[in-house]
């Protein structure tokens, strides 16, 4: 069934290759959202599996399915029908969509006329009304049939969890570069860096089987706290260097996916060792570890890969900025062992 997406503004091409990921996970043969002409921000996509789509996303709004399009006469006439059913409703303007106000109540009116309820606070049916972004006098409706879990992420707080540190991942962006990862339903998810544990908790809270190590053994008891928090037991985690990750998990490779915040540009989590030359070695080391065709997410601090990655692995797309602060830029990369060096 064919529904739209409104993705969040924070980033509209990280919330596009989510729900991209989001789709191919749960089996889409025609995962790619396609652009409608009304406004970057909302795309079309198919899905069969609706509420799973839903509570998977975190850089998109909401779910909608797409009602009619046409005129504002058009449209009214559309929510006079609507209003026949019953019951409450309300209508909103699509995000970034600057909509008359006497636009909206024409059309309210129209819903009440055909017997519905307005109801702004606790409506049955939530419309949308999205404006044409070439024509501004084209006008779509549509209806939320799902709200998706970014609310429930950013109520969660990163400094909530009883093991933290300052550079602890936020819920809403560990779970976005999970979802990138694109690893079928109960698959296995490695963080060799796994830190405070953030990305694990999320893994783990969509179904995934969690393996996790890294260097600092204060970071391992401290994985273990946050996901006990969470009722969460990992498959496997270990204290050891991403050198001898192999040896240390050997049982548990290949993994399916691989999704990692690695400590570049954090001196005080490397022991020592350069930043940069740790996160070379752990393109190379991790290679072998995950199997042909699964994604390694992670993020960087730089808009492009060391020169170990560049024969290893292949782009699945772009990098993608994340303004932190003025000063710093993060970038989120996808990619999958190159084809001729994959074992």
């Amino acid at each position: 069934m064919r529904y739209w997406a409104e993705l969040a503004g924070y980033s509209v091409e990280l919330a596009r290759q989510e729900l991209e990921a989001v789709l191919r996970t749960l089996g889409s043969t025609s995962p790619e959202p396609r652009p409608v002409a009304w406004g970057e921000r909302v795309v079309a996509f198919d899905t069969d599996r609706i509420e799973e789509v839903a509570r998977r996303l975190a850089f998109t709004h909401r779910l909608l399915l797409p009602l009619t399009t046409g005129t504002l006469a058009d449209l009214a006439a559309a929510l006079k029908e609507e209003g026949k059913s019953g019951g409450t409703g309300a209508l909103r303007p699509a995000s970034g969509n600057r909509i008359p106000d006497e636009w909206v109540v024409t059309l309210g009116r129209s819903f009440v006329q055909g017997g519905g309820r307005v109801d702004l606070e606790d409506p049955e049916r939530a419309y949308v009304l999205h404006r044409g972004s070439t024509d501004p006098e084209s006008l779509a409706l549509s209806r939320e049939v799902a709200r998706t879990a970014r609310l429930s992420l950013c109520r969660r707080k990163a400094a909530d969890l009883p093991f933290r540190k300052p550079v602890t991942l936020t819920p809403l962006l560990a779970r976005g570069l999970v979802n990138l990862a694109a690893c079928p339903p109960g698959g296995r998810i490695l963080d060799p860096f796994c830190g405070t544990g953030a990305l694990l908790i999320e893994a783990g809270n969509l179904g995934y089987r969690v393996i996790a190590a890294d260097k600092d053994s204060r970071m391992v008891k401290g994985t273990l706290t946050n996901l006990a928090h969470f009722s969460l037991d990992p498959t496997a985690l270990t204290q050891t260097d991403i050198d001898g990750l192999a040896a240390a998990l050997e049982d548990h490779f290949p993994v399916d996916a691989i999704v990692t915040d690695p400590p570049y540009g954090r001196a005080s989590s490397t022991h020592g060792e350069e930043a940069e030359q740790v996160v070379e070695r752990a393109f190379l080391a991790l290679r072998p570890l995950v199997r042909p065709g699964g994604r390694l997410v992670l993020m960087l601090p730089v808009d492009h890969l060391p020169g170990a990655a560049l024969s290893e692995w292949t782009l699945e797309f772009p990098p993608i900025p994340l303004r932190v602060h003025a000063s710093l830029t993060r970038w989120v990369f996808a990619l999958t062992p190159s084809p001729s060096r994959a074992t």
